[in-house]
């Protein structure tokens, strides 16, 4: 047997009492307060010294043990006995296997922690007696198949986390019966298509994360049953295309990251419906035009970012609908100018960032209406001239930074640094 059961309960957390061991043969050492039979029998043996106890969340924490199959198929009989456990966690262990009737008393388990083992197989009725299940983390393992009617029974699981693991494909009506499952982790997986009714029956889904897969079409009716999503992480996959009605009945998306993929051109209406969109990452592509009435309808946007893109031109009258915009980052990219009405409506901007760029002309007015702009990053372009008025314009401006710009006169650096001390140069 591992040396690891001599130390088998390193942490229980109870409030209003301190630990109290029992040991179980000459070297099984379990917390006291897990279960009452102990509770009992410790009270008899320390002469009726009496334990406060408040009956808090009850847990057992074996993380980082070197747990083995063997050391489990042990421990397992003794977890059983702890009817009242909450919250087990068996993370970063060699757990690849699980014993015959594993966790099969321990119905009023809410939390479990598997992440980091071994496990490369889920076996028929994972789990099938902890109907209180609430919180399952699998992540970090090296599970490739995930099994018909996988937790089935579970249906009160909450929180399901499957990331970091060799998963490519899914059963039809995978999590059909996980009516409250609010948040999926399935990123650093395999996963380059999804099957038919993928998610269609999580209507309670808020959070779901598919970032780091080799996702490369997004299928039409994707998610068209998730109304209550409101994180969709998709980053760092091969999406070359959004496609129109792409979240239309996700209305209350607020936070779509698609950076790092293979996007360059947008299809017409592709965030029509995210109208609660607050937070939009398209960095990282291959975006070189920006349409006209881009995200007209997101009125609620307050964070984007186009940085590290190919775009040379904005059109005219750039974000003119996204008046609550705050933080718009549009650095390493290839604009030259400004068109027309450039942010004019964007009355609330507070930060912009413009570095990288080749930018060698600041036109006159430009930013005078954005009169909330604390942070401005015109660092590493060709600017040679600052135009007269600039600064007076832009007098609530807390940053400015023009590093990089080597055409700068000294007559102007000084100028400016008269009457704004926090510019960089």
């Amino acid at each position: 047997m591992s040396l690891v059961l001599l130390f088998l309960i390193p942490f229980i957390l109870c409030t209003n009492a301190d630990p109290r061991f029992f040991t179980l043969g000459k070297t099984k050492t379990w917390n006291l307060l897990t279960d009452r039979t102990l509770r009992k029998k410790y009270e008899a043996e320390s002469k009726g010294v009496p334990i406060q106890i408040s009956y808090p969340d009850q847990i057992l924490n074996l993380s980082s043990q070197q747990i083995t199959d063997v050391d489990l198929a042990e421990i397992n009989e003794y977890i059983n006995q702890l009817t009242h456990l909450t919250h087990l966690d068996l993370s970063h262990n060699r757990i690849s296997i699980f014993p015959n009737g594993f966790l099969a008393e321990n119905k009023n388990l809410e939390k479990l922690d598997l992440g980091e083992n071994l496990i490369s197989t889920l076996p028929k009725g994972f789990l099938v007696e902890c109907e209180n299940l609430s919180e399952l983390d699998l992540s970090k393992n090296r599970i490739s198949t995930i099994p018909n009617g996988f937790l089935a029974e579970n249906k009160n699981l909450e929180k399901l986390d499957l990331g970091e693991n060799l998963i490519s494909t899914f059963p039809k009506g995978f999590l059909v019966e996980c009516d409250n499952l609010s948040e999926l982790d399935l990123s650093h997986n395999l996963i380059s298509s999804f099957p038919e009714g993928f998610l269609v029956e999580t209507e309670s889904l808020s959070h779901l994360d598919l970032r780091n897969n080799q996702i490369s079409i997004i299928p039409d009716g994707f998610l068209a049953g998730n109304k209550n999503l409101e994180t969709l992480l998709l980053n760092q996959n091969y999406i070359s295309i959004i496609p129109d009605g792409f979240l239309a009945e996700n209305k209350k998306l607020d936070d779509l990251a698609l950076s790092e993929n293979l996007i360059s051109r947008f299809e017409e209406g592709f965030h029509v419906g995210a109208e609660n969109l607050v937070r939009l990452d398209l960095r990282r592509n291959g975006i070189s035009v920006i349409p006209n009435g881009f995200l007209a309808g997101n009125k609620n946007l307050k964070c984007l970012y186009l940085d590290q893109n190919n775009i040379s031109v904005l059109p005219n009258m750039f974000m003119a609908s996204n008046k609550n915009l705050k933080h718009l980052h549009l650095n390493e990219n290839r604009i030259s100018r400004f068109e027309e009405g450039f942010l004019v409506e964007c009355e609330n901007l507070t930060k912009l960032d413009l570095s990288y760029n080749r930018i060698s002309t600041i036109p006159d007015g430009f930013l005078a209406e954005n009169k909330n702009l604390k942070e401005l990053d015109l660092g590493v372009n060709l600017i040679s001239t600052i135009p007269n008025g600039f600064l007076a314009e832009n007098m609530n401006l807390e940053k400015l930074d023009l590093q990089g710009n080597e055409k700068i006169s000294q007559k102007d650096k000084r100028e400016m640094r008269r009457r704004r001390m926090n510019v960089t140069f």
